[in-house]
């Protein structure tokens, strides 16, 4: 029976000594990449930006109401958070140029029931070029003529 216990004993002597000093184990990795799942697609709307022309019947810091042609009622606008205020060429203007009754084109963009302003085009206000007026002088001579010495006279020929 002790041969029995010494084979297998043997065997494994046998197998670790068959084993080089500082042997390294290997390790096998398997990357298992899963399906990749689409990016939820998102839809940009750009809208573009719409212009209305016409004179400013009321101006506060959230609001532009504007008096167009177009309609007979002012229309009100709500002012953005950045907001350009420019003149007719583009340069920057401040706020407080704007006053009631100016000439303006606001940009707005329609943001669900609102219209809401982000430039503020300030126009010169047009003046009527006044017509040549032409300035005639007029000057009248009165004379007057003592009628009675020609009434004496005619009446010194009637006696004659």
């Amino acid at each position: 029976m002790t041969t029995k216990v010494i084979i297998p004993g043997a065997a494994a002597i046998m197998l670790l000594c068959s084993l080089p000093a500082g042997a390294q184990t290997v390790v096998r990795e398997r990357v298992v990449t899963e399906p990749t799942v689409p990016a939820a697609t998102t839809t940009t709307t750009t809208v573009a930006p719409v212009e209305a022309a016409g004179t400013i019947t009321e101006f506060a810091p959230d609001t532009v109401v504007l008096r167009t042609q177009e309609t007979a009622a002012p229309v009100r606008y709500s002012v953005a958070k950045t907001i350009e205020y420019v003149d007719d060429t583009g340069a920057p203007v401040t706020r407080e140029v704007i006053k009631t009754g100016m000439p303006v084109t606001v940009r707005y963009i329609k943001e669900g029931d609102r219209m809401v302003v982000n430039r503020v085009i300030v126009h010169r206000a047009t003046t009527v070029a006044p017509e040549a007026v032409t300035t005639q002088k007029t000057t009248t001579t009165t004379t007057t003529t003592d009628d009675r010495k020609e009434h004496r006279r005619d009446r010194d020929k009637d006696k004659d």
